[in-house]
């Protein structure tokens, strides 16, 4: 292979090193080359050959945006190398009818995703002011409060999990939605109620108010998040 430096490509060589699946640095690596689709995608912009969808306008689906959709993923293909499986891909149509859906499934080999689907563990399409969108973390949060994992913890042990578990599993989600305040509430009693040896609907006594338990160590708290705090901050 050889590299392009200011459009004129070095020397070749050879490729002697690559990442496995897992490997810390794949994320990155994937995104340097997704680089160039996000490329594409904006040349076929700027020429006028595509028009992206815009919430505050009417957008009409075409054959033409299709066809672009099509080659720029070709295109892709040829110049990365990872080949695109259109029969795992789906797509989504807005304001499309169902005729026209179905005729560009065929067309491009893939799948129709319903409106509201799973991505990533986070929910796509769902109105995030709704509790019922916020379920998926109450069970990741109550799966991992089992009670007999409570009994074989010390009062350490569940800071451990409350700090380096609990509080990362809904990272995904307050990344993307602000939380209601029955969200925030129902999480912070879950935390709460575990970390004082509390399982399921079984409360114990509370010696400190979680204010103060949010605390820097320093002020007298254990450092736990708030997870109201957390939310704007990853949405900042």
């Amino acid at each position: 292979m050889s590299v392009l430096v200011n459009g004129s490509p070095t020397k070749e060589f050879m490729v002697e090193k690559g990442l496995r699946q897992g490997d810390p640095l794949s994320p990155f690596l994937f995104v340097i080359v997704t680089e160039g689709l996000e490329g594409l995608v904006s040349k076929a912009v700027e020429v006028g050959e595509y028009v992206g969808f815009n919430i505050r306008r009417a957008c009409e689906g075409s054959w033409k945006q299709v066809w672009v959709i099509k080659a720029i993923l070709r295109g892709f293909e040829m110049v990365s190398g990872p080949g695109i499986n259109f029969h795992k891909r789906k797509f989504i149509g807005i304001n499309i009818s169902d005729n026209f859906m179905d005729i560009i499934a065929n067309f491009l080999s893939c799948r129709r995703e319903e409106d509201h689907f799973i991505f990533l563990g986070i929910p796509i399409g769902s109105y995030p002011r709704r509790i019922s969108t916020w379920n998926v973390i109450f069970s990741k949060i109550k799966s991992r409060l089992l009670d007999w994992k409570v009994r074989l913890l010390s009062f350490g042990g569940r800071l451990t999990l409350l700090k380096s578990i609990l509080c990362s599993l809904s990272i995904f989600m307050f990344s993307f939605y602000k939380a209601p305040k029955k969200v925030l509430k129902e999480i912070t009693r879950l935390q709460s109620n575990f970390l004082w040896g509390g399982a399921g609907e079984r409360k114990k006594m509370h010696w400190l108010s979680w204010r103060t338990i949010c605390l820097t160590i320093e002020k007298g708290g254990l450092g736990i998040r708030r997870v109201r705090d957390f939310n704007l901050a990853l949405l900042h």
